[in-house]
């Protein structure tokens, strides 16, 4: 079920679809993304190298890193949104040349403090990047297909991720740390000028024009209680669910070390949930084009919450046995991420997808902070290793209560406004 403005979804629905127009936006969209993913794990893999060059503690870099999440928080929120004043290709071209111009900072850093504002900046192109590839990707996408595609897109993200360590060792042996920069200075800066010379302009942006030129006035939808509720709702969903997947990414091999695993084996385990996501995401993605997607979400929560009464009890399990659960937990948790921070946008008119997704995104992103103390205060207490996971249970089902109160509201007209807002089946 998608809520739009009734005009837009006159347009979108008839519109005949230009497969290579809508294939190369999509196909940015995902470059976009895969390299947004590259610069959100780079950090990470550069601070070992950091650290041993110029001779300081690991530790030191932690405000690098805290800064760049922080600026992806305030990118998502107050920078997306020029997207949908400004257009897509704009958009795209500017934030991807602000992540490169902050990446050749960074490059040049000498002091952990000139790293973390440089990696601020760069956040604040990253936050902002994803809500517009997939609001670009959704304007693009068939109706009937677009939440597997969006979901696809959105899962380049990892793809990303996992580049930036599979290229560390290559690029460091050639340019040493600053290679690791540099390469996701370059990345950006050519794939934001192939977003500014190839892609169109949004739609939404003529169309806006037209009927400011007749009417004289700018209708905002954000003015509806409908598209408020809706955000309140979803951004509840993600932020609750990144806290849960941001304690389990931070914390998953330590406890499993804790449990007597040697560290090569809990790195592979844990490793293992990325791939469990990227399925996940994918099989909400497909269910959502069938009409449900409150289900699908509902059924994944289920599985993470399974997984997580079983796992205290397994902790002595095989390698394989362990992998399976964590495929599993990926599937459940991490999967839905990937649906509800993507398909969020198919929730709201063209007009306002890039705003919408960006503030839920950004939102989201806070509980990401917030989940990794949440875990280590009970480490603090001393709560046994096993148990520890079971503790977000009770967050994992809070995510399956709020989608299902919210698919309920849907269903029952209880989020709709009649003048502004309808629902397609």
């Amino acid at each position: 079920m998608v809520v739009v403005t009734s005009d837009e979804r006159k347009d979108e629905a008839s519109r005949p679809v230009n497969i290579w127009r809508s294939g190369l936006t999509i196909g940015l969209c995902a470059l976009a993304v895969l390299i947004d993913g590259y610069e959100m794990g780079v950090l990470s893999v550069a601070i070992p190298k950091l650290a041993k060059h110029f001779q300081l503690a690991p530790q030191v870099y932690a405000t690098a890193a805290s800064a760049s999440v922080a600026g992806m928080a305030i990118g998502a929120m107050l920078l997306a949104q020029l997207a949908d004043r400004f257009g897509r290709r704009m958009a795209l071209f500017f934030f991807q040349v602000l992540i490169g111009v902050a990446m050749l900072g960074a490059a040049h850093s000498i002091t952990p403090f000139e790293l973390a504002t440089w990696r601020f900046f760069s956040g604040l192109g990253i936050g902002a990047i994803l809500p517009v590839a997939i609001a670009a990707t959704a304007d693009a996408a068939p109706p009937r297909r677009r939440g597997i595609i969006v979901t696809t897109v959105v899962s380049f993200s990892a793809l990303g991720s996992f580049l930036s360590g599979f290229l560390a060792a290559p690029i460091t042996d050639l340019w040493d740390w600053p290679g690791l920069f540099l390469v996701g200075a370059m990345a950006p800066i050519a794939s934001g000028i192939a977003a500014l010379l190839l892609l169109p302009v949004s739609e939404h942006i003529t169309r806006r024009k037209g009927a400011a030129s007749e009417t004289g006035i700018h209708s905002s939808p954000f003015r509806s209680p409908d598209v408020r509720k809706l955000i309140f709702f979803l951004s509840a969903i993600l932020w609750i669910n990144l806290l849960v997947n941001h304690s389990i990414s931070s914390w998953l091999p330590t406890i499993l070390t804790m449990s007597g695993r040697d560290y090569a084996e809990a790195a592979q385990i844990s490793g293992l949930k990325s791939i469990g996501g990227i399925l996940g995401g994918l099989a909400i993605g497909i269910v959502s084009d069938r009409g449900r997607l409150f289900l699908g979400l509902i059924f994944a929560y289920l599985i993470s919450g399974l997984v997580l009464i079983i796992a205290p009890f397994a902790i002595s399990a095989s390698f394989y046995y362990w992998a399976i659960l964590v495929i599993m937990l990926g599937f459940g948790s991490y999967g839905s991420a990937i649906a509800v921070g993507s398909l969020c946008a198919t929730f709201f008119a063209q007009s306002i997808r890039a705003s919408a997704t960006g503030l839920i995104s950004g939102f989201g992103r806070t509980g990401a902070i917030v989940g990794p103390f949440l875990l280590a205060t009970f480490m603090n207490q001393q709560m046994p290793a096993h148990l520890l996971l079971s503790t977000l249970v009770v967050p994992i089902m809070l995510c399956a209560t709020l989608v299902l109160i919210l698919g309920r509201m849907i269903a029952g007209g209880k989020i709709i406004s009649a003048n502004e807002m309808i629902i397609r089946k």
